[in-house]
């Protein structure tokens, strides 16, 4: 997608009047606070969605008292045609043929990350990777926070960027995670994040971005349009990410992980927590950096609350013991990857909880992974799940139990399957969509029936 083909969208102070098509309104924070966001500027705003009013009732409710206008159960052509602007949810995909209505008539379509750093004067700190990403970008924002700098994490899709636009100003320093969906539009504007940081890179979304080449080049975007005083920062020893990383016109930093006084577990979180420290002195080396802070004793105090940070909700999250079991939720594992660094962090004897969507992925490194590590396989329903069963059977792992179809009936089984002192870990390896709302529903249910637990329920 070029810029020719896609005028500059106008400015938040020239939105007065302005038609704005928001499509995908979505059950996440997203397409509400873009909702919020084009209204509270003036604009005349319509709504699209492919669901219902009884899918999306809850984000509905959350609109109800502004004048918007909504078009639910399907797109309409006109929508996209006598319009001044789309904005298009991260979940819609590019090929879909009302964006390209749009872009036939130069009619400018955007995102949430590419609207922000189109019209935005902060200083950005950019956060990708296939994982690790969330915990990455919170580190950042913990070390910068010790140094009173007051950064704001935005971490798309669930912290809505649209709902913080307005309280950024020229000298704030955001921290953007970004996903390979956010970063697909980053070609509109032609703009990427002076500190770039790129965690891991691994096969993920192969499936919605038509193959591994395209997914790479989505990640890419990070830091295609840098300058040469930027800088991306990647894991040292990464050969994957550094190959990726290759066509960076910026400075290429290698980040070493901490050491094992850390309080978050596993060998990658120590690598996070290095990235991150490494990250906070090139962003305040940069020479557009907007506020440096006193230098004495600045990286003591920034790897101070990087060490001693416990850990992101749903990101190998440890919420408790019940009966005697140790329950972590690694929800947001959502690729075999993920879930390989789950099992690698966790100490005691496993029960896993695993499974869903494959996404088109490959499962055979977890599936060995799983024979080296765990106990127990509690397989929830998908496709992803089916073909680890196959693949357990092949390398003779037979401690599997399928056919469960909710996480209360995992997590009994699960319960069941142990004993005291073991970890019961939901690291699911693949996507929730076919089962749950998303995969922070499936984190929840797994929190309540672990912590609501009781033997006499079985």
């Amino acid at each position: 997608m070029s810029n020719q083909s896609n005028p500059p969208t106008p400015r938040p102070d020239a939105l007065r009047g302005k038609r704005v098509t928001i499509m995908g309104l979505g059950l996440n924070r997203g397409g509400l606070a873009a909702a919020r966001f084009f209204v509270s500027h003036g604009a005349a705003v319509t709504v699209t969605d492919l669901r219902d009013e009884t899918v999306l009732a809850a984000s509905l409710e959350a609109l109800h008292a502004l004048p918007i206008t909504y078009a639910l159960g399907g797109h309409q052509k006109r929508h996209f045609a006598e319009t001044d602007l789309v904005v298009k949810n991260p979940g819609v995909p590019l090929t879909s043929p009302f964006i390209h209505i749009a872009q036939q008539r130069h009619i400018p379509v955007t995102g949430d990350v590419a609207y922000f750093l189109e019209h935005t004067s902060a200083f950005t700190v950019g956060v990708t990777g296939t994982k690790g990403k969330t915990t990455t970008a919170t580190l950042i924002a913990e070390g910068f926070s010790a140094l009173k700098m007051k950064p704001l994490l935005l971490s798309t899709p669930d912290a809505a960027i649209f709902d913080s636009f307005d309280s950024v100003r020229h000298d704030s320093v955001v921290v953007l995670e970004l996903s390979s969906f956010d970063l697909e539009f980053l070609p509109i504007v032609a703009i990427s994040p002076p500190i770039a940081v790129i965690t891991s890179f691994f096969d993920d979304h192969l499936a919605w971005h038509g193959g591994r080449e395209h997914y790479a080049a989505a990640k890419q975007n990070i830091f295609r349009f840098q300058h040469k005083e930027d800088r991306v920062i990647i894991p040292v020893d990464d050969d994957t990410v550094a190959q990726l990383a290759q066509g960076a016109g910026a400075r290429l930093v290698f980040a070493k992980p901490l050491d094992n006084e850390i309080r978050l577990a596993g060998t990658h979180n120590r690598q996070n927590a290095g990235i991150a420290l490494t990250t906070i002195g090139e962003a305040i080396a940069h020479p557009r950096f907007p506020k440096r802070p006193d230098a004495h004793n600045a990286a003591d105090k920034a790897e101070k609350a990087i060490r001693s940070f416990p850990g992101v909700h749903d990101r190998f999250d440890r919420i408790g013991e019940t009966e005697g079991r140790y329950g972590i939720n690694d929800t947001a594992a959502t690729n075999p990857g993920a879930a390989i660094a789950g099992l690698a962090a966790t100490a005691r004897p496993i029960v896993l909880i695993c499974g869903g969507d494959a996404k088109g992925l490959v499962y055979d490194a977890l599936a060995d992974a799983i024979t080296k590590r765990v106990k127990r396989v509690i397989l929830l329903p998908g496709n992803a799940s089916e073909m680890l069963q196959t693949l357990l059977s092949e390398r003779g792992f037979s401690s599997i139990i399928s056919g469960i179809m909710d996480m209360e009936g995992a997590v009994a089984a699960a319960f069941a399957a142990s004993e005291t002192g073991d970890t019961i870990l939901l690291s699911p390896g693949a996507s929730s969509l076919n089962a749950f709302a998303n995969e922070f529903d499936r984190g929840e249910q797994f929190v309540r029936a672990f912590l609501g637990y009781q033997h006499t329920t079985l």
